[in-house]
């Protein structure tokens, strides 16, 4: 039994240091190298290993627990994240074919959406079982929409009734009804 601040040492220059301070414990790799905990089944609990922070198993992947609810978890085809997430810097998705799926965790009321881009310069926005209900291409600058298009007021105050408000160059968009004439000028 060893008491506050005596530190058990190992290796031939006391690289290895283990002990407790009065409030915290520690082990301290202070040499050379790596400090290397190794194990077929790791395990971060809690003092009282009722609560999972972290659990890495050998040839399964890592899972790291919020209150004992599974947040993060590692999976043979990449990463599982439950919950939302908060990103103070950008988020790139890197791929030959990227996609990003939004799903509706309430399948029955809603639509399940996948962004797409391809190496011709596209980018798609499809709704499940609707191939490309919106191709943005940045070569030709157009935009196709399938299907029916509905246009709203852009600002219902706006007494010149614009549906989307015309561009002036400063790029807010490109269509403009009339108050005394029905269409798009």
């Amino acid at each position: 039994q060893h008491g506050d601040q005596v530190k058990a040492k190992f290796g031939a220059s006391n690289d290895l240091e283990i002990y407790h301070d009065a409030n915290n414990s520690y082990v301290s790799d202070v040499g050379t190298g790596n400090l290397r905990i190794r194990a077929t089944d790791l395990r971060l609990e809690s003092a009282s290993l009722i609560h999972n922070f972290l659990i890495a198993t050998e040839s399964a992947g890592v899972q790291i627990f919020f209150n004992d609810a599974e947040k993060f978890k590692t999976t043979s085809t990449g990463i599982s994240v439950t919950g939302g997430g908060a990103f103070t810097g950008n988020v790139s998705l890197t791929s030959t074919v990227p996609l990003l799926y939004l799903t509706n965790s309430t399948a029955s009321t809603g639509k399940n959406w996948r962004l797409s881009s391809a190496t011709n310069g596209k980018f798609f926005i499809s709704e499940e079982g609707i191939v490309d209900a919106v191709t943005l291409d940045h070569t030709s600058g157009n935009a196709t929409f399938a299907g029916e298009v509905t246009a709203t007021r852009y600002n219902a105050s706006n007494t010149s009734g614009y549906l989307l408000r015309e561009d002036t160059g400063s790029g807010y968009g490109l269509f403009k009804s009339s108050t005394t004439n029905i269409g798009l000028a």
